[in-house]
């Protein structure tokens, strides 16, 4: 019996022979496409070589080649692909520009030039060229060559969100799969995220499924975890028996070769489970895989290129016609910038900021697909197509996915619409303005305890108030030279009149609340006050002496600037 799901069971439909035409049709041009359209792509593919420059070609057939480093010694090239073209490579892998290529190759004699020469884009790593090949080639059944090369779980082309777009053919999958068993079935990410499940009429199902499945997240628990770990190092499916209120389950790892990718779990149906069983789930798990790759090695490109576009317009002092391309951009769409950062990024890890670049990457691909978000200087950038408003309400949705995740508090900036001047440059400032306030002390939680976005408009006092405090870190004989005698009275004395100060007046002049918040009875604080006139020289009647003393305690206490902030 076949598992038959939405008109094929292998939707790459990876033959059991590979070959460089059906590496060619199942990957994305962007990332690998053919430089010479006359090529014998028929030859079959039976592992991969990685050769560098100073390597000799090993004598091997029916192979793809990676020639590492060509593109610094492109004068080599022809010799190498006549000697590939002798040893009967199936193919040969560089990174040159179009027009490079082309010239080597109309060099090349007739025989030669059959050799099928595949351009890789800069886009992409070596590695995960690498891994694409291994992968298909362990997908079709066959050894790639690579015995010992091990792979790490940051596969192909970001596995890690192809995981997340895989989705719609994996709850097909899933109810094929639990059509035959009678029981619930579910496709989990190795970060335990439900991405699909089966919802056939009547299906077994316990109440930690139901559980998981509206909470698209596995328990956290001890015995799960071990459950994991025994699937995952299995080469086959494991059998579960009931436990803690749990009904048996079948689970089997998703693979790529090596690489572990997810899992699939099924819940017994009415029938205890059976080797046929056994053989549906794994063969279940290998269509999971491909469908994996497959939107890895589509989606995660043109994620790479947007990104690296985003970086380009944020870097140049104008936005070329192709990165506005790139990016989605033209005279009819409305677009906003977002930026996130961390409280105290700079004593933070860089990983820190690429996992919750992941996660917000992860987030627009299932909710904002054309929105693009790009890492620079320790900041997450968001180029949403749409209003500063609904760009505003899609970071505020992303904070509150993060809230969840991590333990760090998350600020963020929305800049006005772009305009159509060619430059990010506004926009790129009112970010980087805000994300310095809220990270210098502004409250980073809204009054109702949610984490901060802002806009200019919202922190433009803050804003006043840095810039002044800037400039009087540049000119610092512009100090209020009343309060400079005020602080020197409180370091040699160690009394708080400043403080006190200051206090007063953001609570609006009120005695009482602000011996509050000074932890003082009000007659305490009104001697202060008078005490203060008498030190610092100054009238708390006169407006000019009070703004002028309350504008530089303000200064005064706010924090010094983060070590790394973003581009402004």
């Amino acid at each position: 019996m076949s598992l038959d799901f939405e008109n094929a069971t292998n939707p790459l439909d990876i033959e059991s022979q590979m070959t460089v035409g059906a590496v060619i049709d199942r990957v994305d041009a962007r990332a690998l496409h053919l430089a010479n359209p006359e090529a014998d792509v028929s030859r079959p593919v039976r592992e991969v070589v990685l050769c560098d420059p100073d390597e000799p070609l090993p004598a091997v057939s029916d192979a793809v080649v990676l020639l590492i480093g060509a593109r610094t010694r492109y004068a080599e090239l022809p010799s190498r692909l006549v000697e590939a073209h002798r040893y009967g490579y199936a193919a040969v892998v560089v990174k040159l520009d179009d027009e490079l290529t082309g010239t080597i190759l109309r060099g090349l004699d007739t025989d030669t030039a059959k050799l099928p020469v595949l351009v890789a884009s800069h886009y992409v790593s070596w590695r995960d060229v690498d891994v694409l090949f291994t992968s298909l080639l362990a997908a079709s059944g066959l050894d790639s060559g690579g015995a010992g090369r091990e792979h790490a779980v940051n596969p192909v082309f970001g596995v890690s969100d192809a995981v997340e777009r895989a989705s719609d053919n994996l709850f097909a999958l899933c109810n094929a799969l639990a059509a035959l068993i009678g029981g619930s079935v579910v496709v989990e990410s190795l970060e335990q995220h439900v991405l699909a499940y089966s919802s056939i009429p009547g299906q077994r199902i316990d109440e930690s499924r139901q559980e998981s499945i509206l909470q698209r997240q596995v328990p956290d628990l001890p015995y799960h975890r071990e459950q994991y770990m025994k699937v995952l190092m299995s080469p086959a499916p494991v059998r579960f028996d009931a436990r803690n209120g749990e009904l048996p389950r079948l689970a089997a790892a998703i693979r790529s070769g090596r690489m572990p990718l997810g899992t699939v779990w099924a819940i017994e149906g009415p029938r205890p489970f059976t080797a046929e069983h056994e053989d549906k789930l794994a063969e279940a798990a290998q269509i999971a895989a491909l469908q994996i790759l497959r939107s890895a090695s589509t989606g995660e490109v043109d994620s790479r290129i947007r990104a690296s576009a985003l970086i380009d317009a944020l870097q140049s002092p104008l936005v070329t016609a192709k990165v506005k391309e790139e990016l989605g951009l033209n005279s009819d769409v409305t677009a906003t910038l977002g930026a996130l950062s961390t409280i105290g990024t700079a004593s933070r890890p860089a990983s820190a900021i690429d996992q919750i670049a992941i996660e917000v990457r992860r987030y627009l691909s299932a909710f904002r697909p054309g929105a693009t978000s790009a890492v620079l200087n320790n900041t997450i950038y968001v180029l949403s197509l749409d209003s500063p408003m609904a760009t505003r309400r899609l970071i505020e949705n992303i904070l509150q996915q993060l809230r969840h995740r991590f333990d760090l508090v998350v600020v963020a900036a929305v800049s006005d619409t772009i305009d159509d001047s060619g430059t990010f440059a506004p926009a790129l400032q009112q970010v980087g303005t805000v994300l310095r306030v809220l990270r210098n002390g502004h409250p980073a939680r809204d009054v109702k305890g949610s984490p901060r976005v802002a806009d200019l408009r919202d922190v433009q006092l803050a804003v006043m108030i840095d810039r002044l405090r800037d400039f009087q870190l540049q000119e610092p004989q512009l100090v209020n030279p009343s309060y400079a005698r005020l602080t020197a009275h409180d370091s040699k004395n160690h009394t708080e009149y400043a403080e006190s100060l200051r206090v007063w007046c953001e609570s609006m002049f009120d005695i009482a609340a602000a011996g509050q918040l000074l932890g003082i009875h009000a007659n305490s604080l009104r001697y202060r006050l008078r005490r203060l006139e008498q030190i610092a020289g100054v009238s708390l009647t006169n407006a000019e002496d009070v703004l002028a003393l309350w504008l530089q305690a303000t200064v005064d206490h706010r924090r010094p600037a983060p070590l790394t902030e973003p581009d402004s």
